[in-house]
């Protein structure tokens, strides 16, 4: 009765819940099933589990295609995923392909910002304009002081083979100042070749950098234009040489008689012929002091000549009175032959315009302006 109770409590007790619930009735172990129930129940527990095994196969076998497929697909659609994204996009942990890898690659072209590219456009202006500037207003900026001073070193060894050109001049020359000196052809190669020296060292500056200065370059196109006419006259002067010394050596042997001797006129027209033929090639030397000086000589030698006729003409110098007009007209010829005398004449005067023209060729002036200019160059520099 108890249990009774205790069951339609608990029903009541589920039912006051709200939920309908089957009782199932308590067990009566009392008695030991028999072995024919057992035996079918053992048999449908055995198919119960081949079929539970086959249906667990066969899911098992679904499964594993709907793997396959599952991981076929997600293949395809990583391999499409892929294809359409680009190679930038690519997972880095995935192998590309050969054609991917050789496939040209196309950079993102990025353009500078406007402020940027205006920045540039007017610094390069600035530049040009700087660079203007400075050919305009400063074109040989480029020389430094030392090479001013190269140039100023240049210029004193100039100075030097000038100097060493105008003492060849007066070796090779020297038989036109002194009686004692002679013709020497040695010394008249040696002029030509300190000649030569001499041009060869004034057009030595035009390859120094300090001739980019435009003042330097003035002085020194002005000094290498009167270096070359020294140089010129020096070696014109050497092929005249010897030439001058025929001429000095004839001309300069005036007669030595006096025009009351019997054979004064005869002495003199020899010497007058001997001069005249002596004076002829200097007419075609290249020096024009000394072609110049060739036809003054013939000058001279003409008037000589008719001074000497004019004797003649007075008859013997020995039988004119003392005190008569033929003796003062006598005494007069007489002064003008001396003061036509070659010896003491002309070719002095031709040394005179030789020293003349020397130094009118001398460039040692020039120089000095070309070097003042040089220091002025490199004062500025060393600033």
């Amino acid at each position: 009765m108890a249990d009774d109770k205790q069951g339609e409590d608990s029903s009541e007790d589920v039912r006051g819940h709200g939920e309908e619930t089957t009782v199932i009735p308590p067990l009566d172990m009392t008695d030991a099933p028999s072995e024919s129930a057992v035996a079918p129940a053992a048999s449908v527990a055995g198919n119960l589990s081949d079929a539970s095994d086959t249906t667990a196969d066969a899911d098992a076998h679904d499964t594993t295609d709907d793997a396959r497929d599952a991981a076929s697909t997600d293949e395809g659609a990583r391999d499409a995923d892929a294809a359409s994204r680009p190679d930038d996009a690519r997972n880095p942990l995935e192998a590309p392909d050969f054609d991917t890898l050789v496939a040209p690659v196309e950079l993102p072209r990025r353009r500078p910002p406007a402020l940027a590219v205006a920045g540039i456009v007017v610094a390069v202006v600035a530049v040009v304009a700087l660079v203007a500037v400075l050919v305009v207003v400063r074109p040989f900026g480029s020389v430094r002081a030392s090479d001013y001073s190269t140039g100023t070193q240049k210029t004193v060894a100039m100075q030097q083979q000038y100097e060493k050109t105008s003492a060849a001049i007066d070796d090779a020359l020297g038989f036109l100042y002194s009686q004692d000196t002679a013709y020497d052809a040695q010394k008249v190669s040696r002029l030509k070749v300190q000649a030569t020296k001499l041009r060869e060292s004034a057009a030595s500056f035009a390859d120094l950098r300090a001739n980019k200065d435009a003042d330097v370059s003035a002085a020194y196109e002005s000094y290498v234009r009167q270096a070359d006419r020294f140089a010129e006259l020096s070696a014109n002067l050497a092929d005249s040489a010897e030439a001058l010394s025929t001429m000095n050596d004839a001309c300069g042997n005036t007669p030595s008689g006096t025009v009351y001797d019997s054979d004064f006129a005869t002495q003199y027209e020899q010497y007058i012929a001997s001069c005249r033929t002596s004076a002829e090639p200097l007419a075609k030397a290249k020096a024009k002091v000394v072609s110049e000086f060739s036809g003054t000589l013939t000058q001279s030698l003409d008037q000589m000549a008719s001074v000497i006729e004019q004797i003649k003409a007075l008859g013997d110098p020995s039988a004119i009175k003392s005190g008569s007009d033929q003796a003062q007209q006598l005494q007069s010829l007489s002064s003008q032959l001396v003061d036509l005398d070659a010896s003491s004449g002309a070719i002095n005067d031709f040394q005179d315009k030789l020293r003349q023209s020397r130094e009118n060729a001398n460039p040692s002036t020039l120089l000095q302006k070309l070097n003042a200019t040089l220091k002025q160059g490199y004062e500025a520099q060393s600033k």
